[in-house]
């Protein structure tokens, strides 16, 4: 009986501890993102990303990691990426996140052309935003994507 009793408390201690590695809770719905602007850096060669989440689910999201990726002229110029200590996206709000992106995959030259104040080029950004990182719920995660001119101006 004993050993019956020690069987059945261990299965439900392993049950509770699987369904608490699950990162997404019961219910949640996906996220809406949309990247509000992109502009070159001020005097440091980089981007300026700003997005906006909404978050309409019950239960407050805990963002694993962000991911940006920047092209100029179909060029990649810029990949990001950040696993943040503790960010939590509280349930039923709209939050705006900035993330300065440095142009970290051009030369020297083209970097230097970057914080030139007259330069416009098209651009394109794309912005995922990683709440479970397990391929069962990729589709989850939102991505954006802001394609356009990109230039100094606000």
């Amino acid at each position: 009986m004993f050993k019956k009793l020690c069987s059945a408390v261990l299965i439900a201690v392993l049950a509770l501890s699987l369904t608490a590695c699950s990162s997404l809770p019961e219910g949640a719905k996906k996220p809406a993102m949309q990247i509000s602007s992109v502009r070159f850096s001020g005097d440091e060669a980089g981007f300026d990303i700003n997005f906006i989440l909404q978050h309409n689910s019950l239960t407050p999201l805990e963002v694993q990691e962000i991911i940006i990726d920047v092209s100029v002229n179909g060029r990649p110029a810029a990949h990001y990426e950040e696993s943040p200590s503790s960010l939590l996206i509280p349930s039923g709000s709209e939050i705006s996140l900035s993330r300065n992106v440095k142009a970290n995959l051009v030369g020297e030259i083209s970097r230097r052309s970057l914080v030139n104040p007259m330069i416009n080029a098209n651009g394109n950004a794309v912005v995922k935003v990683i709440f479970d990182s397990s391929e069962d719920n990729a589709s989850f995660n939102p991505v954006a994507t802001y394609q356009g001119i990109i230039s100094h101006a606000e």
